[in-house]
């Protein structure tokens, strides 16, 4: 977030890269709006899991791991972009 509005100023643009559904200029948002967020808090608030169930995935489950979460980072992504309203706040 500080470094997108780093390079882009306090503007819309940052918006761009989140997930626009059902809108083919949003798929790049389904590799890109993970690392957009509204502020410090909310950013710490997904990362502490992430990283807890990252550590737990990639040591139980070493040989699948890597396709395990390239799945879930897609799936997520192109769900949301399939099947969520237009709405950008």
């Amino acid at each position: 977030m500080t470094l997108a509005y780093a390079v882009f100023g306090n503007s819309l643009k940052v918006i761009s890269f989140g997930i626009m559904p059902r809108d083919f200029e949003g798929l790049r948002g389904i590799l890109l709006s993970p690392f957009i967020h509204g502020e410090w808090n909310h950013l710490l608030s997904n990362l502490l899991p992430m990283f807890i169930l990252g550590i737990l995935l990639f040591t139980s489950y070493r040989e699948i791991a890597f396709r395990v979460f390239f799945l879930i980072y897609m799936l997520t992504g192109i769900w949301v972009w399939m099947f969520a309203r237009r709405a950008t706040t």
